[in-house]
């Protein structure tokens, strides 16, 4: 149906534990250097089968930094060279200090932070259609969402659309999250994926 992103020869889910572990420790830790000196200087220390496996891994994902049960930046990419690790160092790094929505993370925040992991696994384009559709597709909170229109863009994962009560109320975030009119458009091109929780 879709194009996957993820090397199906890697079983990951065995991995998730360990990354469960250490990653929200390290976060903390990168983003903390970073407030300080805008420059990420510290290497990992991974166990060895980790470092192998997610080394071998390229897979688009997401990033999400939250302050108790509030979001507090984000950042997501699609495939890359880079391995799933430092996709992830990356995507903490953006979120907390490049999310043009949110002032940068400062040192005291930092202590306070949680995180949410999204590994893309399929992704695929259903096409142009009427801004109607956008209702139909938001019923279904267990993929993600791509929306674009009038040459604008953005996307809602899994996590943040079950936030929601109904789906107008989603419908009416992402049409704000856009600065668009929904009555001005005629078109929207609509893409949806799955993901894999990490965090």
């Amino acid at each position: 149906m879709g194009r996957r992103l993820c090397n199906p020869t890697t079983n990951l889910s065995n991995l998730r534990g360990a990354f469960q572990n250490e990653m929200p420790h390290f976060l903390r830790s990168a983003l903390d250097e970073f407030s300080h000196c805008r420059r990420f200087l510290r290497k990992f220390e991974m166990s060895s089968i980790l470092a192998q496996e997610l080394s071998q891994v390229s897979s688009g994902l997401f990033v999400s930094l939250y302050l108790g049960r509030k979001s507090r930046g984000c950042q997501g990419t699609g495939p890359s060279t880079r391995s799933f690790f430092r996709e992830v160092q990356r995507n903490a790094i953006a979120a907390g200090f490049a999310d043009l929505r949110f002032s940068p993370l400062t040192t005291p925040e930092i202590q306070y932070l949680s995180f949410g992991v999204d590994r893309i696994v399929e992704f695929w384009s259903l096409g142009l259609h009427a801004p109607s559709r956008l209702m139909v597709e938001l019923e279904n909170p267990n993929l993600g969402l791509v929306i674009r229109a009038r040459g604008k863009g953005t996307v809602l994962l899994p996590r943040k659309l079950r936030e929601f009560d109904d789906v107008q109320s989603a419908s009416a975030y992402l049409w704000r999250k856009m600065a668009i009119d929904p009555e001005d458009v005629n078109e929207i091109h609509l893409s949806r994926f799955s993901v894999e929780n990490w965090l």
